[in-house]
């Protein structure tokens, strides 16, 4: 199987630069986890070992969240913030490891990308719990706007469902909810 790295960062590379025109950036994104899971665990196999690996990848999870972004329309920007930092939790290694073996590869060796990079690599947890909190405030967030017609009630109970299923499942979003308690 070939190496699924360089598809990986082409896609989510990509995500972010198409995410304010909002081109194709949900196939973009559904396509960068699916190929970080595969990158992590390899190809879908349909036993019982290879599910209990990859049920509590974050990649996995992202799926189901990624559904109600995309059923909740691309209008709401703030639905991405997740996304956008698991996307950066990702890419970070990566070029990280480009750099290593290439200092001076082009474009993400301009001194304000690899200073974004090592902060990427470096301030990791802090991103996962700022992650678990935006999940979070953006539940909160989709209640809000219902009043003014910006968001739907399906969309609200798929959302929270999504939420109690990662509340189960992670840590981070454990912590997310006792920190707002």
């Amino acid at each position: 199987m070939p190496s699924l790295r360089s598809q990986q960062w082409i896609l989510w590379s990509i995500f972010f630069v198409t995410l304010p025109l909002r081109m194709y950036t949900n196939w973009l994104a559904f396509g960068a986890i699916i190929v970080g899971l595969f990158k992590r665990h390899g190809l879908p196999k349909f036993n019982k070992e290879y599910v209990q690996k990859i049920i509590f990848d974050e990649n996995l999870q992202m799926l189901p969240y990624l559904g109600v972004v995309a059923m909740a329309g691309s209008a709401n920007f703030i639905l991405y913030m997740p996304v956008i930092i698991h996307g950066y939790l990702e890419i970070s290694p990566l070029f990280k490891d480009i750099l290593s073996r290439k200092p001076n590869a082009p474009i993400i060796s301009m001194a304000t990308l690899k200073d974004y990079i090592e902060k990427g690599v470096a301030h990791k947890p802090q991103l996962i719990e700022l992650k678990s909190d935006i999940e979070i405030y953006i539940g909160l967030y989709l209640i809000a706007v219902w009043f003014v017609g910006w968001s739907s009630l399906i969309t609200i109970l798929m959302y929270w469902q999504i939420m109690r299923v990662r509340y189960m499942m992670s840590a981070h979003s454990q912590a997310a909810f006792r920190r707002i308690d």
